[in-house]
């Protein structure tokens, strides 16, 4: 196994989550070379820096949905916003009070295509899918990015989810 920088995976730390602990994960890694070196169970403090992260990312989440007056259903989608925004802002933990993108990538992250989640917006109806008289636009709201896809993931007002280039 390669990670995302070509170098290989020699080991891997985690809890003792259902997910690490499946008999077919298991055989996967030991298949892979792969060691896995879990933390005692029930002591989250041997693993601070994950849980951390996840506490920041959680609480990112709940105010992410409490500002835009999303569901909770919509956990994933600002889940996903969460972590992305958490990894190109400033750590004090990273030497040069780096962003963990500029560490992994080599680079200062571009942010120019952030928007407020939730916020409000029109997308660009297809003219296969209109009349010649009909709106050539409808209100969204955004509630994902794709910044490689230069893309944003929106909610129609019929509660229809569809992703919609930047423009």
């Amino acid at each position: 196994a390669k990670n995302c920088v070509g170098g290989h995976i020699v080991e891997l730390r985690s809890d003792n989550g259902g997910e690490y602990t499946a008999r077919s994960f298991k055989e996967l890694l030991k298949e892979l070379g792969i060691k896995w070196k879990p933390s005692t169970p029930r002591t989250p403090e041997q693993n601070s820096m994950a849980e951390r992260s996840i506490r920041t990312i959680t609480t990112m989440v709940r105010s992410l949905l409490k500002h835009a007056h999303l569901k909770n259903s919509f956990w994933c989608y600002a889940a996903q916003t969460a972590a992305y925004l958490y990894n190109r802002s400033c750590h004090s933990a990273l030497k040069g009070n780096k962003t963990p993108y500029e560490i992994f990538e080599g680079r200062t992250p571009n942010v120019s295509n952030l928007v407020t989640f939730g916020c409000t917006g029109v997308a660009h109806m297809d003219k296969r899918r209109r009349g010649p008289l009909s709106n050539t636009g409808q209100c969204v709201r955004m509630i994902g990015c794709h910044p490689r896809h230069g893309t944003y993931t929106v909610r129609t007002k019929t509660g229809k989810i569809i992703t919609r280039r930047v423009s």
